[in-house]
């Protein structure tokens, strides 16, 4: 099996919002389709800041998963 990097990346983002003192506040979650893992962000930008490290450092993966749409 041969490892390649893999420029395609899918996530389930969820978006909830809470109230703190009156200001609202934007939660979040992220769950890669391909491994099921879920994070957890308790504000927006950090959400931000995991996707955007996610599309600097390719990952590795086995060439026989599925095929990114075209």
């Amino acid at each position: 099996m041969t490892s390649r990097p893999r420029r395609y990346r899918s996530f389930l983002v969820r978006l909830w919002g809470s109230d703190n003192d009156g200001t609202p506040i934007w939660h979040a979650s992220a769950e890669d389709t391909l491994t099921g893992e879920r994070r957890n962000f308790p504000e927006l930008e950090q959400l931000f800041q995991f996707l955007k490290q996610q599309t600097l450092e390719p990952q590795s993966c086995d060439t026989t998963a599925a095929s990114a749409p075209e």
